[in-house]
């Protein structure tokens, strides 16, 4: 029995973030990942049974990495700061997509793919979380979790359309990014209060 090497495996992922980027998801096959990694169309399927899997694990690199990235925002409202939560989170998007660029425009390449649905659900459930923890209860209340799964959306939607649409020109991205976050976040516990008391 061979022994799956590291190396090949990396190899693999790269190659194929690079055809799904130039051709997309769709138009890449197996052959064209294999070719491209300089492997036999056989070899790249013991490490890989589909595309799809190759997809889910380029996925999955990102996941982890906002995963990581949402740990370092606050889980209760006791000493939260909506501007130093803000520039945490334009500084890691800035900083992933000049890191990961290649991860990032696989990501945005497959917004049809079931495969992103789910990353997309799992982000947002990440982030409602966040939010909900954050949002201001009132008489011992917290706000409609419809209302908070809005704001996620909103959020989410947002700042993927920003990146997709500026990944070219960071100093933009910063600035669009700054701008969305000023109106998503500022004041937003006073705001959801005010719909939570005055409906």
């Amino acid at each position: 029995m061979q022994i799956l090497k590291k190396e090949v495996k990396d190899n693999i992922i790269n190659s194929s973030k690079q055809l799904f980027q130039e051709k997309g998801f769709n138009n890449t096959s197996m052959h064209d990942i294999a070719k491209k990694a300089k492997i036999s169309t056989g070899n790249i399927y013991r490490y890989f049974r589909t595309k799809q899997q190759l997809l889910d694990e380029i996925l999955f690199e990102v996941e982890e990495q906002i995963e990581e990235f949402l740990e370092l925002i606050p889980n209760t409202r006791e000493n939260v700061n909506y501007e130093k939560i803000s520039n945490l989170i334009i500084e890691h998007i800035v900083k992933w997509c000049q890191e990961n660029s290649s991860s990032m425009q696989v990501l945005l390449s497959c917004k049809e793919e079931i495969h992103y649905m789910s990353f997309k659900i799992k982000m947002t459930n990440m982030l409602n979380e966040k939010v909900s923890n954050l949002a201001p209860k009132t008489k011992g209340k917290s706000p409609d979790s419809m209302l908070i799964r809005a704001i996620t959306n909103s959020m989410f939607e947002g700042l993927t359309y920003i990146v997709a649409n500026s990944s070219d020109n960071v100093v933009n991205m910063e600035k669009y990014l700054k701008q969305f976050m000023r109106v998503t976040l500022n004041q937003i516990d006073n705001r959801i209060l005010d719909v939570c008391v005055n409906g």
